[in-house]
């Protein structure tokens, strides 16, 4: 088995397990995201396997519906889900990751006098969303 290690922020950190051709991605979050809320460039299934976190999934008017992640929870976010991770619950948490297909570009969103912003991952500039 060849495991492979990048860091991506000094929070988070991923895992990636490759044998026989296959891979699995295993995350590592050490402290809520204080960033954006943000998309991803796929749908992905996540499963917790320690520790849990408080997640905000928001509207395009930027009210959010809250989930709590614990330890056993197998749940799907789709790549145009907008969310961010506002709470851990035990430290360090740790979840394995089913990749889907690429299919979004990447991009983070504010909320300016009840009007969602949107700013490519590659991007300056956060341009308004239309309704």
């Amino acid at each position: 088995m060849n495991v492979e290690f990048q860091h991506l922020s000094p929070i988070f950190w991923k895992a990636r397990l490759t044998d026989c051709g296959e891979t699995v991605p295993i995350h590592f979050l050490e402290a809520p995201d204080h960033g954006p809320a943000h998309d991803h460039p796929l749908d992905f299934t996540i499963i917790v396997l320690r520790g849990g976190y408080v997640e905000h999934r928001y509207r395009p008017d930027g009210s959010y519906e809250e989930f709590v992640r614990r330890p056993g929870d197998k749940f799907v976010t789709e790549a145009h889900t907008i969310h961010r991770i506002v709470s851990m619950l035990d430290g360090l948490t740790v979840t394995a990751v089913v990749e889907g297909e690429l299919c979004n570009a990447w991009a983070f969103y504010e909320w300016r006098d009840g009007v969602m912003f949107r700013k490519q991952h590659d991007q300056p500039d956060w341009l308004p969303v239309q309704p």
